[in-house]
């Protein structure tokens, strides 16, 4: 008899499929065999979302090394290139055109008049330094900061990857459990299909028992289908989340009674730390990015000095005769000192803004230390209870074996009837079932309590 323990499993299974159901024929198992800390590296080191935030970092870093150079001595130079077409007129005054002798204005005196020479070649260096500037080493300190913050967030990634990594490996383990009992089921079953056909041939059963076997065998039969179905699908979503090739064949060297023996009592003691949680971690370096906000936004009022130094040769002649003609030097050295007076109060709200945003990652970080600790709890709480059910369905398989070995053999010596052999058949099944659920709940409860704990 078919129970539906077994459809129930395979749908919460198939439900985390992450793309469409086309399933392909099962895998060989002749592919590359990954442990679960094996296929955790792997996936660490081909994960394309931990690649972008490696880009991340690098891009922070740089960021810091543009924001240093601010601070650095800036040499520069220039070449300026002019030749007037036509020279620009100045118009002279009168008194320029006097007469000395009558105190008039000469007839032949001509006011306008033109100024330089048609080409001037001006070459110059010009080098500055800052002197004092109160934001420079707040923006410098911040600039670091962000490179603390993206590391902090490739934490938070590799975590979710772990994790999603060790769920769908027990994952497949489970389903093959599932399939090896399925299989395990069918070959007694066919063997007590032979054994009880040679009976009716020899008149001793009845065709009814015939009927009930045929149908048993054809459910069996369709749920291995859907196991073996799943098992490809369960490895194929392994392989996604390992960025592992798709189209190559995988094999799982861990045993799901790992699993098991891993469910220790140990990390049930395990206390929360709010700085094992990198999402935590991600808070705390924020907030120091927004206090450093603060302290920059308040030296803006700082005045700003610089010292700068600028040589120049300057050329001018109506001719470009560079070489024969004189260069005129200019070399000069200055003190460039900006005092910020007013700037209609845009520095007092920026300040008033930020330390809003302070206030608001203080209570971020309220909520979320409260939210662990219910995870904590809830995890415990699930881990504690599937550690009892598998316990306890373990127990209840080995006595649903035993009960259904027993009908198997009273039924062969023609001291049990066909239905008691039904019976225990469906209790098995569904002791299976449950067994194998069990498995599931424990690989669902074990992650959240250690991703709650903060456990890598």
């Amino acid at each position: 008899m078919v129970l539906r323990s077994h459809f129930f499993l395979l749908n919460i299974l198939a439900f985390f499929s992450c793309f469409s159901a086309v399933f392909a024929q099962a895998i060989d198992s002749t592919g590359t065999k990954f442990s679960v800390e094996e296929a955790i590296a792997y996936s660490l080191e081909n994960s394309r979302q931990l690649n972008d935030r490696d880009l991340d970092i690098e891009i922070a870093q740089q960021q810091v090394r543009e924001y240093r150079s601010i601070g650095l001595p800036q040499l520069s130079a220039q070449l300026d290139y002019n030749h007037f077409i036509q020279l620009p007129v100045t118009i002279l005054p009168d008194e320029f055109g006097l007469d000395p002798m009558t105190g008039l204005v000469r007839d032949d005196f001509d006011p306008e008049v033109s100024f330089g020479t048609k080409n001037s070649i001006t070459p110059q260096i010009r080098a500055s330094q800052m002197l004092f500037n109160g934001s420079y080493l707040t923006g410098l300190k911040a600039a670091k900061a962000l490179v603390d913050l993206e590391e902090t967030e490739r934490l938070v990634s590799e975590q979710d990857i772990r994790f999603a990594v060790i769920e769908s490996y027990y994952n497949v383990l489970i389903v093959e459990l599932n399939t090896q009992l399925l299989q395990k089921n069918l070959q007694v079953l066919e063997k007590l299909h032979f054994e009880t056909s040679q009976l009716y041939e020899n008149g001793f059963v009845e065709q009814l028992d015939i009927d009930r076997l045929d149908l048993s065998l054809s459910n069996l039969r369709m749920q291995i289908g859907q196991s073996l179905r799943n098992e490809e699908l369960m490895k194929r979503i392994l392989k996604f989340q390992m960025r592992f090739p798709l189209d190559e064949p995988i094999d799982l060297s861990d045993e799901i009674q790992k699993l098991e023996e891993e469910a220790s009592i140990e990390l049930l003691e395990l206390e929360l730390s709010l700085n094992e949680r990198p999402e935590y971690q991600v808070l705390n370096k924020q907030a120091v990015l927004n206090q450093l906000d603060i302290e920059n936004t308040r030296r803006q009022r700082l005045p700003i000095a610089n010292v700068f130094a600028s040589y120049q040769r300057a050329f001018q002649d109506n001719s470009l005769k560079v070489f024969s003609e004189p260069w005129f030097p200019t070399f000069l050295v200055g003190l460039s000192v900006q005092v910020p007076i007013f700037n209609g109060f845009r520095t007092d709200a920026q300040i008033k803004s930020r330390k809003l945003q302070s206030l608001k990652i203080v209570e971020g970080k309220k909520m979320m230390a409260d939210g662990f600790a219910l995870e904590v709890e809830q995890g415990r709480s699930r881990m504690v209870n599937a550690i009892a059910a598998i316990k306890n369905q373990s127990q209840n398989l080995e006595l649903a074996e035993k009960i259904y070995t027993t009908a198997l053999i009273k039924y062969k010596e023609g001291i049990g009837s066909s239905l008691e052999v039904n019976q225990a058949e469906g209790s098995l099944y569904q002791t299976q079932g449950l067994f194998v659920a069990a498995l599931y709940d424990l690989v669902q409860a074990r992650t959240s309590l250690e991703k709650a704990l903060g456990q890598k």
